[in-house]
């Protein structure tokens, strides 16, 4: 809870202010590391200079405080990766945190789309479709059938009619007859062709 604003503060904004504060303390510490890895570096050159001029108290002094940098230098290395550690365990629940709001989400919209399908009224809808489908394909039938018995007609009618004109023109050799005409020369034909 936020002291000066009296609202409760989000999970995202304290994520965001704890890495913030990570990262703040991992700066402090590489300049701590800096600094002492600087002084390790002049120590060990005063530790050489004392060691030309042949000075073992001093060499003792300088080894000695060389010891304790290098200790602490693996300190701030390790406080360092357990930063680096914890900074990842947040972002690990920052992670968790979104999954779990849009899981969340997801399962509201799914209770409210099963809310509004309702079985009863779609099962009676689709019997309904099922039964007007089945009347148009009856319907359909109907009509095709109808329209098959007409062309069937016509066509037998025409096959007669070619049928006729050749028996008439096999009968008269394709010879124009003076005086008979197309319907006589159809008799005609028809006539031979029941003999």
């Amino acid at each position: 809870m936020s002291f000066l604003t009296g609202r409760k503060v989000t999970m995202e904004e304290q994520v965001k202010q704890n890495r913030d504060a990570i990262r703040t303390a991992q700066k402090e510490i590489d300049k701590e590391l800096f600094r002492l890895e600087f002084e390790n570096k002049q120590l060990a050159n005063q530790i050489r200079s004392a060691a030309q001029k042949d000075q073992g108290d001093i060499i003792k002094i300088h080894a000695k405080t060389l010891v304790r940098n290098r200790k602490s230098i693996k300190r701030f290395i390790t406080s360092k990766a357990n930063l680096q550690c914890l900074g990842l365990r947040m972002l690990s629940i920052s992670t968790m945190q979104q999954m779990t709001k849009a899981m969340s989400q997801s399962a509201t919209i799914m209770t409210k789309l099963n809310d509004t399908l309702k079985i009863p009224e779609m099962a009676k809808m689709m019997a309904q479709f099922s039964k007007e489908m089945q009347k148009l394909d009856d319907k359909q039938n109907m009509m095709e059938e109808m329209m098959d018995d007409v062309f069937e007609e016509e066509g037998e009618a025409m096959e007669i009619d070619m049928e006729v004109n050749n028996v008439v023109a096999e009968v008269c050799n394709g010879l124009n007859i003076p005086g008979i005409t197309q319907k006589q020369t159809e008799q005609i034909g028809v006539q031979q062709a029941i003999k």
